[in-house]
């Protein structure tokens, strides 16, 4: 992605940088390279941060690195020299391109569980997989199940084109509600993936599946037209209140294919909806790098109508000047950035500014991962008028999404988690 949007050059700039922040944490000689982690307080990792065991790095192809951790004190060190890695990336990059997240998934394989080096390396790469299936900024450690977690993950793989291909994906709707009246603006467009012998897929699962085979972009654009067609269908039902909206999640891989904005407008145009009436979902990452392509064509989108928003806003690195030089309409709050603001001031005073830095932009702020009444309320009174969670309603299946639009009603508030 940063190879795409910065340039090559910056995409080497990044490796050296990792490989710098790797060798510290190793103990290696190699001074500190621009990017590298700062420790406390802003200073350096100190080399040999693995502690008595000493480590050797190694880049062994595309972004994916090595470290031989020797005499390490048992299983209790290991696990923790795993946890100082995805630590130390957590911290951004700073590049001659701007600053970049890209953070660290690490597998971990031990000689108690490995005869030779062979071993070593391939269970590593087992436990890397898994730690990839658990999301970002996870490590995991090899056990002899992974081997056939790894068989699914391979049997996933070989059915998601024929998914794909069959239109065997389902769409639940998760309404975006205004906070302070309770009435549905909108919904968002979750895919999901019923199969009939492994039944409900996790997206977490399959998009990551898709991201890498490419089926992303045949997916995405399923999702955008059935999103369009139900929501066309359910607006004749509406009873003349008033029109609500589509909310669909754009990837970055999707967003880059060439053709992506003239399949937005076929879809448009085909279906009568109204431009204003999509609301395109983009991720920090989409935005990331000064693309010109990319300005193009938001603007393009822009120009026809269709709603923008930043989502997951929080989770990447964007400088604000994006912000102010992209045509946004809408900035979508982190759930992580919500759960905290009634029990933590600090998080508190983070949304705050976050939400009169938007308005000061002209964008409008929902808020995801809405689960409690005193969320709610702070949340309003921090001027935040729109919201999705488990408190205001969860996803619904589309006959299910249409009877809401019929009715115009919600199911009562109630707490939970997801």
């Amino acid at each position: 992605m940063v190879n795409d949007s910065m340039g090559h050059t910056v995409g080497d700039e990044l490796l050296v940088a990792a490989a710098g922040r790797l060798t510290a944490l190793a103990g290696g000689s190699t001074p500190p390279s621009r990017g590298q982690a700062p420790g406390p307080h802003g200073q350096e990792p100190p080399e040999g941060a693995l502690g008595r065991g000493q480590g050797t790095a190694a880049r062994i192809g595309a972004d994916e690195f090595a470290l031989l951790v020797e005499e390490a004190d048992g299983d209790a060190a290991v696990e923790r020299h795993a946890q100082q890695i995805v630590e130390a990336f957590a911290e951004p990059f700073i590049l001659t391109g701007g600053p970049v997240i890209a953070t660290a998934t690490v597998g971990v394989a031990t000689t108690e569980d490995s005869t030779d080096a062979g071993d070593l390396v391939r269970h590593a790469d087992l436990a890397l997989y898994a730690a990839k299936a658990a999301g970002k900024r996870q490590w995991r450690r090899y056990r002899p199940v992974l081997s056939a977690g790894i068989a699914r993950r391979r049997e996933l793989k070989a059915a998601i084109e024929d998914a794909v291909n069959g239109s065997a994906f389902t769409l639940a709707y998760q309404p975006i509600v205004v906070l302070a009246t309770g009435e549905i603006a909108g919904f968002e467009a979750l895919v999901r993936w019923p199969h009939p012998r492994w039944g409900m897929i996790n997206p977490d699962q399959f998009i990551a599946l898709a991201e890498e085979t490419g089926y992303i972009v045949p997916l995405g654009s399923w999702v955008l037209r059935q999103a369009v067609t139900d929501l066309v269908a359910w607006q004749r039902h509406a009873g003349g209140r008033a029109p609500l909206y589509a909310s669909v999640n754009v990837s970055a891989r999707q967003f880059r294919d060439p053709g992506f904005v003239a399949r937005v407008r076929a879809v448009l145009s085909e279906s009568g909806l109204a431009p204003s009436r999509l609301q395109l979902e983009l991720t920090e990452s989409v935005l990331l790098g000064r693309d010109d392509r990319i300005r193009a064509e938001l603007a393009e989108l822009k120009d026809q109508g269709v709603r923008l928003a930043i989502d997951d806003f929080g989770t990447g690195y964007s400088s604000l000047s994006y912000l102010r030089e992209l045509p946004m309409d809408v900035l979508k709050i982190d759930k992580s950035f919500t759960e905290g603001i009634a029990s933590s001031q600090g998080r508190l005073a983070l949304v705050e500014v976050i939400v009169r830095m938007a308005k000061t932009l002209g964008l409008t702020v929902t808020a995801e991962g809405i689960e409690s009444e005193a969320q709610r309320e702070l949340l309003i009174s921090l001027g935040c008028e729109t919201g999705q969670g488990y408190l205001l309603a969860k996803p619904v299946a589309a006959d299910e999404a249409q009877a809401l639009v019929r009715s115009g009603l919600l199911p009562p508030l109630h707490a939970g988690t997801g």
